[in-house]
């Protein structure tokens, strides 16, 4: 067999596109670093092209350089430009010609040179409002359009062919992309930024295409194996593709010419990649990052070996090493004994209780020496006789910490309930380790903890863990704690991030508006102690705010967590405007209660819609008995009612009709309006709830305008209590109504309007506008985030 799979090979190098490409029989699979060279495109597209234009002295300087440029040495960078398109071309080419061979790769390079066109086009036309230069020999252009069109293309070809591409050829494929880079700036074909632009769209392109289809793993094929085992004097007379597989090394089964089974890793080109990215996710992701592999591909393989023979000279029952090394420049291997049969493949009631106990206490006496073996799941043992052999020892360490090891409990625990059942995996891990053991691994009892081939075991429901960790409790006689912190990062705390840089930029966009002298001249003369009760009453609203929502909350809620709700929704809505931020904070919260998210949607909507009817009840009243006008005495208009009477009834007619005749809008709108109009009804079978709802939202209201009402008496400025009730609901209203993070601008416009309207002069005015927005709409977010903090804690949101 192995003199067959030799002679394909020579067949397969008589090919002329085996000069070019790599014979490849691993398939093809998505990496890692192609999401990485993605997103550094966007980023390095975004910033060249908002750039590009901004640095006029530096095309002068080119420009000056290129005229002092002597003509052999402009003639030799017009060579090497060239060559560049050609060594791109003859790519091409080898790829139609090894389409029988190869024929996904001649897809992904067509693919990959229209996305790449596409892309030019477009940005040459935002940026400079232009077509791209395609051929600068033939149709030079009157100066740098951005981006550089033939770096594009030439990156996108060899971008999606470098999987491909057999060592020397990808090893000078960067040199051809950095030749082409000087080479256009010093010919004047665009700036730096334009050709790092199309570097950038090269890149986009090529990494986009290989993430949609994928990319060859570049693993070698089964006869470069035969020789290299031969080489290391462990001839093979058989050899299989094993069904169990591993990013960055490909596995085999095979049959020594002694008749002796192993399981063969081949380390290939991927493996240096997997074990960084998978080191530096692990970093920023996790506490732990597992033992510091190198990207050495013999490294690996020799940690493996020392790993499996450092656990059978502990008396671990383990496999034994064959053969390692790097029998040449391309893989790396290491063969180890496979006697019995992979755990994976057995049916549980052929592995026996007896067996997998004494397959806990082999573990038990790994830990007991010292190491971890940082994969432990049922893909880690072969059965031989009864008895559970180790195997793959590649995640393995010495001197392992604690965390490692309860890791490696809490994944086979997890994993071996999976295939045999909780009870019964929870017996025999007593059996094997006994109940302070495992009990001091409960906390670790999470996805967190287990490993990626431990986690594609397990089920993803969230209770898994939990029923898991009890189970555990009751069996050992102890209480179930909480799962130990065992990541650094998680989805929660970047959310805040995000939120608190968004928070962060709306402040500072508030603060970039407000007229800080005129405000400090007056608050030279103000009465802080005025300023700080007013503080106190428009932070009281949190405790309104929250007991008006729970009135429209079927569900009984506690009031210290609501409070904080509230608190924290001044946090979110300062990052995100308008009610989104609410109403997904509220969703959240109410799950927590039992609540489901359509009567969580809708009774936060009760609430709001009790908020806005007081506001509007309140303006009403203060225009047709108060004579209100808000307005500065120096503005007027003239309103044309018969010109609104008649938009108003245009917009109900539409509205209506599209109701009526568009059946995306009525399943939008009319199931969200019967269940708000339900949730009301609801309502008024409950007078108590009711009178709640509307009252604690009038005392919010109340509480504001007696905010607002002591700050302009720290200005010394007297305004009965409802007219500033009144001005502070217009603002409300008014700023509600458009989606600004914080209604600022807005809110203090109208303010300033409402007060100097009942006779404050405009600087004061201003003063008490801003004192009070900080007060009630600036300061809140401060402790708010800390609210939110406080929530996420107490696993309330």
């Amino acid at each position: 067999m192995a003199s067959e799979a030799q002679s394909d090979d020579q067949r397969h190098g008589l090919n002329p596109t085996g000069w070019f490409f790599v014979p490849d029989e691993g398939g093809r699979g998505r990496r890692t670093a192609n999401v990485v060279w993605l997103c550094f495109g966007v980023l390095l597209v975004f910033v060249t092209s908002i750039g590009s234009r901004q640095i006029d002295w530096l095309v002068d300087s080119i420009a000056s350089l290129i005229a002092l440029m002597p003509s052999w040495l402009e003639t030799t960078f017009a060579v090497i430009y060239a060559i560049g398109f050609v060594y791109a071309v003859v790519i091409v080419v080898a790829a139609v010609m090894a389409r029988d061979v190869h024929g996904d790769l001649l897809r992904d390079v067509l693919l990959a040179i229209g996305a790449a066109a596409g892309l030019v086009f477009l940005s040459a036309w935002l940026v400079d409002g232009s077509f791209p230069i395609i051929g600068p020999e033939v149709w030079p252009g009157d100066e740098p359009v951005f981006p550089v069109a033939r770096i594009a293309i030439v990156t996108a070809i060899l971008g999606v062919a470098g999987p491909y591409l057999v060592l020397p050829l990808r090893r000078l494929t960067w040199f051809v992309i950095v030749g082409l880079f000087i080479t256009a700036v010093a010919l004047g074909y665009g700036l730096p930024a334009d050709a790092l632009g199309g570097l950038a769209i090269g890149l986009i392109a090529a990494n986009g295409i290989l993430l949609i289809f994928g990319s060859a793993r570049g693993f070698p094929p089964k006869a470069d194996v035969y020789d290299a085992m031969a080489e290391m004097g462990v001839p093979l007379s058989e050899l299989e593709v094993s069904e169990f597989q591993a990013w960055g090394a490909r596995r085999f089964e095979g049959v020594t010419s002694a008749g002796q089974p192993v399981t063969i890793r081949v380390y290939g080109r991927d493996a240096g990649d997997a074990q960084i990215v998978s080191r530096w996710w692990r970093s920023i992701w996790y506490r732990d990052s597992g033992p510091k592999l190198t990207s050495s591909r013999l490294h690996l393989v020799e940690h493996e070996a020392l790993m499996t023979i450092g656990a059978l000279r502990a008396g671990v029952p383990a496999q034994d090493v064959s053969a390692v090394g790097e029998p040449n420049e391309k893989t790396a291997i290491i063969a180890v004994t496979a006697e019995g049969r992979p755990m994976m493949t057995m049916e549980p009631a052929d592995v026996t209780d007896e067996t997998l106990t004494a397959l806990w206490r082999s573990v038990g006496l790994l830990h007991h020496n010292g190491m971890a073996h940082g994969r432990l799941n049922p893909r880690a043992f072969r059965i031989e006789d009864g008895t559970a052999k180790f195997e793959e020892f590649r995640a393995a360490s010495t001197s392992a910490p604690d965390t490692r090891k309860r890791g490696d409990i809490a994944e086979l625990l997890a994993t071996t309930s999976v295939r045999f059942g909780t009870d019964r995996a929870v017996r025999v891990a007593r059996g094997g380790l006994g109940d302070d053991t495992l009990a001091d691994a409960l906390p670790y009892v999470q996805r967190s903890a287990l490993s990626s081939e431990g986690r594609a075991e397990v089920p993803q429901s969230k209770s898994f863990f939990a029923d898991l960790r009890e189970e555990v409790a009751t069996q050992t006689g102890v209480e179930a704690p909480k799962p130990a912190q065992l990541t650094r990062l998680s989805w929660r705390s970047l959310l805040t991030f995000g939120l608190t840089l968004l928070a962060g930029y709306a402040l500072i966009g508030m603060l970039a508006d407000i007229d800080f002298v005129a405000v400090w001249e007056e608050l030279q003369d103000a009465d802080w102690a005025w300023i700080l009760l007013g503080l106190i009453a428009a932070t009281s609203t949190l405790w309104s705010d929250a007991l008006s929502w729970m009135s429209a909350v079927s569900a009984p809620l506690p009031l210290k967590p609501t409070v904080q709700l509230e608190s924290s929704i001044k946090f979110i809505q300062l990052a995100i405007g308008g009610a989104a931020g609410r109403m997904a904070t509220n969703v959240a919260y109410l799950r927590k209660f039992g609540v489901n998210a359509t009567d969580a949607v809708t009774q936060g909507g009760v609430d709001s819609l009790a908020g806005f009817i007081i506001q509007i009840t309140i303006l009403v009243l203060a225009i047709v008995f108060g004579n209100v006008d808000l307005l500065p005495e120096d503005l007027s208009f003239d309103v044309d009612w018969l010109l609104v009477l008649g938009l108003v009834v245009f917009a109900v007619v539409i509205s209506a009709l599209m109701l009526r005749f568009v059946p995306a809008i009525r399943e939008r709108v009319l199931p969200p309006a019967r269940q708000m109009w339900d949730g009301l009804r609801s309502l008024a079978t409950d007078p108590s709830r009711l009178i709640g709802l509307f009252g604690w939202n009038l005392a919010s209201q109340l509480l504001f305008g007696l905010a607002l009402f002591l700050t302009a008496l720290a200005f010394g400025v007297f305004v009965p209590l409802l007219t500033m009730v009144v001005i502070y609901v217009a603002m409300a209203l008014l700023s509600g109504l458009l989606p600004i993070p914080g209604g600022v601008g807005v809110s203090e416009a109208v303010l300033t309007a409402g007060l100097t309207s009942v006779g404050v002069d405009e600087a004061t005015a201003f003063a008490i506008a801003v004192v009070f927005r900080v007060s009630s709409a600036y300061l809140p977010p401060v402790w708010g985030w800390f609210s939110l903090k406080w929530l996420q804690k107490n696993d309330y949101l």
